[in-house]
């Protein structure tokens, strides 16, 4: 059977047509049910989308979500800012995460809402304090470098946590670059792990 388009009522000519191509069927507070298959060049979801494959397949096409590519891939299951779902995503090849640069100040705060890695070069002591927007699982590491002159100590806030509750001591040598790994615990505990210097500079 030929594509079609669908019949409606033309208010101002009192007839049935079919729909012009290049309007809108608008099916507000309604829904679409029994469809094998939609073509689509574009769809734009305000709201949930569940289902319980996504397949995309072919070599040129991906899947986005307000930002995020997924690429070439089925999922089985993809929550996107959500706890209510189970939710595994498997992505073939490297994925990675942007790196933060934060604003040297005496007081750095850094907002886990903008990534999960962060730098910042400090030209005096300096205090790293809470961060804001911590989401619970969320991990990555922190790059703290000393500047040309070097000889500067770091305090911390007091949601970060340290084996044997002791802050590491860095290396403040000039433009000394240390690499601090973390977990956020909970959103008020910043589990921070051995540090690794010696790692060159940013």
């Amino acid at each position: 059977m030929a594509n079609r388009f669908p019949l409606i009522v033309d208010s101002s000519s009192q007839s049935i047509k079919e729909l012009v191509a290049s309007d809108n069927l608008d099916l507000a507070s309604s829904g679409i049910v029994n469809v094998t298959s939609i073509g689509a060049t574009n769809i734009n979801v305000t709201g949930i989308v569940t289902a319980t494959e996504f397949d995309i397949t072919g070599s040129t096409n991906t899947f986005n979500v307000s930002g995020l590519n997924v690429g070439v891939a089925t999922v089985t299951q993809l929550g996107i800012n959500t706890t209510t779902i189970p939710t595994k995503l498997y992505v073939q090849g490297n994925a990675a995460s942007n790196i933060v640069t934060l604003t040297d100040a005496t007081t750095i705060t850094p907002d886990f809402t903008l990534g999960n890695n962060f730098q910042v070069t400090i030209a005096a002591s300096r205090t790293i304090a809470n961060p804001t927007g911590v989401t619970t699982g969320q991990s990555g590491v922190i790059f703290i470098q000393e500047d040309g002159t070097g000889g500067y100590t770091v305090g911390w806030g007091t949601s970060w946590d340290f084996a044997s509750s002791t802050a590491p001591t860095l290396i403040t040598t000039a433009s000394a670059l240390n690499a601090l790994p973390y977990f956020a615990r909970s959103t008020t505990s910043i589990v921070v792990g051995s540090v690794i210097s010696g790692i060159g500079t940013l």
